[in-house]
């Protein structure tokens, strides 16, 4: 039995997947130490189609490895059936398409979709509470401290049209510019 270049590409593609996933996941700078020296081996997927953010390229290194894979184990499988050649590699890349273009589908529709936004406006802050952190006096901005659903604890610039010091819980009651307007809690 012959092994044919097809089943070459697959058996490298699925090792470097392996590889990939076992490091850790598709995403970790590595280091090693070598003598007492460490070297930084870098972000494996820098300049590999990967965009910023959570955004996904249909030409990341998995997908691509998976088109790989996909490509060799059926061009491997298509040229012990088939006698034509042409209609092997057409057949293959069709195939290693389809599935390349559905991991992508699930990853961007499990990963990428399903992660929660955490971008909040400023219009959201809009009656929370807050604390001061940098005192508010003769109208020049301070900073607040609010508590969000989404991010968590968020500083933020702060106006008010009184002088307001720090450490004094404030409700948020408007919007000045980039600035939220506040004004000290009300007992009770």
């Amino acid at each position: 039995m012959m092994i044919s270049v097809y089943l070459v590409i697959a058996i490298v593609c699925v090792i470097l997947l392996v590889v990939m996933a076992s490091l850790g996941g598709f995403g970790l700078d590595h280091d090693a130490g070598v003598g007492g020296h460490d070297m930084d081996m870098g972000h494996y997927d820098a300049g590999h189609g990967d965009y910023t953010g959570s955004h996904l390229s249909p030409l990341s290194l998995p997908i691509l490895l998976a088109f790989g894979a996909t490509f060799g184990a059926v061009g491997a499988i298509l040229t012990e059936v088939l006698f034509d050649e042409i209609w092997t590699v057409v057949a293959a890349v069709i195939i290693g398409i389809i599935v390349a273009g559905g991991m992508y589908g699930l990853v961007y529709v499990f990963l990428v979709k399903s992660q929660a936004s955490t971008h909040i406006s400023v219009n959201e802050f809009v009656g929370l509470e807050g604390l001061l952190t940098v005192a508010i006096r003769n109208k020049e901005p301070g900073q607040v401290v609010v508590n969000t659903e989404k991010r968590g604890r968020v500083p933020i610039p702060a106006t008010a049209n009184e002088d307001i010091e720090s450490n004094t819980p404030v409700k948020v009651i408007g919007i000045a510019g980039d600035a939220v307007m506040v004004e000290k809690k009300k007992e009770g």
